[in-house]
């Protein structure tokens, strides 16, 4: 009996246990012992005017930006300087070089290496510098005024005036403006410039005047001849002053003004009395130039027009 006694006493306090650890809010059947299944909802959170911080997050303040974040950081954001009235994008782009003489010498020199190597693939000189591959630049005039197998002219020159200026030839080039027919100078190959209240060099003024006013071809070669025959004729009259006759061949002649590349020149006749010759050019086919001087058997004429100097000492070409 005892036994039972304690038994039931036992089982009473274990269920009186289990009521006081279950509370009013707890049940077996719940699942949870002490915890209800279904919790109260938690009180809401302050007003945002309780909290800046909150207010701040929940407005999209400055405290939510990323420069407000840095700062509660402790770091400082970048922040851009005043931006000028127009930005590099909007700005007007920038003025062209200033076009100056050297500049003009250095574009004359590339052309001239250019013109040296186009001449050593094809035998000829080339009218169009962008074929070469050096182009005018800005504000910058570049123009070949001659070009032919045995020589060529070219100027450069500021577009907008009339200086600077630089010109530039090589080999042989027709001038209606020197004596003997030819562009010249002391250096050939090299360029010569003019700035503002210069002067301009002999060369520079003939590659000037080839550029504003082009001769036709035809016409530039024939001077090319009529130079030729004349200088021949000086060197005629001093070879019989010191030989009383005139040379029946140009090889043992003291020529002073060696004749154009491309130009071929004959002596028809001589004697002790006169002599004739003739000039032709190669690219003229066809066509020749003529002269006399002194008696002469027959006088010369030209091989397309059949034309005859007027007089002795003049040359007379055909055109």
């Amino acid at each position: 009996m005892a036994g039972s006694s304690f038994s039931g006493r036992g089982l009473g306090l274990s269920l009186a246990a289990l009521a006081l650890a279950c509370g009013s809010g707890g049940s077996i059947d719940g699942g949870f012992i002490g915890v209800p299944w279904k919790t109260p909802a938690k009180p809401p959170p302050p007003p945002f005017a309780d909290s800046a911080t909150t207010t701040a997050l929940a407005t999209g303040g400055p405290d939510s930006t990323r420069e407000g974040k840095l700062k509660r950081r402790g770091v400082r954001a970048y922040q851009p300087g005043p931006r000028s009235a127009a930005s590099p994008a909007e700005a007007e782009p920038t003025n062209a070089p200033a076009v100056t003489s050297g500049r003009l010498e250095s574009t004359l020199i590339r052309l001239r290496d250019l013109e040296r190597r186009h001449h050593r693939l094809t035998g000829s000189y080339s009218a169009h510098p962008t074929r070469l591959g050096i182009t005018d630049g800005p504000g910058v005039e570049l123009r070949v005024v001659w070009a032919s197998p045995w020589g060529w002219a070219a100027i450069a020159r500021d577009a907008a005036n009339s200086v600077p200026a630089c010109a530039i030839y090589v080999g042989t080039v027709p001038s209606s403006l020197a004596s003997d027919g030819r562009v010249g100078s002391a250096r050939p190959g090299a360029p010569a410039c003019v700035d503002s209240g210069e002067q301009p060099s002999r060369m520079l003024v003939q590659v000037q005047n080839l550029a504003d006013d082009p001769p036709a071809a035809d016409a530039a070669l024939m001077g090319l001849m009529r130079a030729d025959l004349m200088n021949l004729a000086t060197s005629q009259r001093q070879y019989r002053a010191v030989q009383g006759t005139y040379s029946r061949t140009t090889r043992v002649l003291n020529v002073h003004y060696s004749w154009s590349s491309g130009v071929a020149l004959n002596i028809l006749s001589a004697n002790s009395k006169g002599w004739s010759g003739e000039a032709t050019y190669d690219q003229l086919p066809g066509k020749s130039s003529v002269i006399y001087a002194g008696k002469v058997t027959d006088v010369p004429a030209t091989e397309e027009r059949g034309l005859v100097p007027e007089k002795e000492g003049s040359v007379v070409c055909d055109q």
